[in-house]
């Protein structure tokens, strides 16, 4: 489809930068739901075993939870155990939120979608980098981006970066 309903045209204009090198040939999906929330990049130092990435991801889920009544954490499968031990007291753990590896956010759709370690999704790949465009097209709403590791080539912030706002 060259035309999406569900997506504002913020997030998808940022999630088609990474079509060019993951599906050459596909034509980039347009919004008719012009402008929305700009996406979110959390850049977090990297320094330990994930615990930086993870705190983070357990702090912006709290704070989408008091605003939005669906959220979608997608995670690549080796940091799922530290991201769910961070995800543990978050209401609606669970419930409001659910915790998915990336091929499972296929056909799925949430208010709010928080991916975590986007290189770690395209893991230098087309393949992983088509799983990284359907994970960041999942959100209706709000789309936030965790990350430690450099972002894939594509993949820029066209919105706030709130390690930056956290450092002002």
């Amino acid at each position: 489809l060259d035309l999406g309903y569900r997506v504002p045209a913020s997030i998808m204009d940022m999630a088609n930068g990474l079509l060019a090198e993951a599906a050459p040939d596909v034509t980039p999906t347009r919004s008719v739901r012009p402008g929305g929330r700009a996406p979110t990049f959390a850049a977090v130092d990297a320094g330990g075993p994930d615990a930086p990435v993870a705190d983070e991801v357990g702090r912006v889920t709290v704070a989408l939870a008091a605003a939005y009544a669906s959220i979608a954490v997608i995670v690549p499968p080796p940091l799922r155990g530290p991201v769910a031990a961070a995800l543990a007291g978050v209401p609606g753990e669970g419930s409001q939120v659910t915790l998915l590896d990336p091929p499972e956010a296929k056909g799925l759709e949430f208010d709010a979608v928080v991916v975590v370690e986007p290189a770690a999704i395209a893991g230098g790949t087309p393949r992983g980098l088509r799983l990284l465009y359907v994970a960041l097209t999942r959100a209706v709403q709000e789309l936030v981006v965790v990350h430690a590791d450099p972002l894939p080539p594509g993949l820029r912030p066209m919105g706030p970066l709130r390690g930056a706002e956290r450092a002002a």
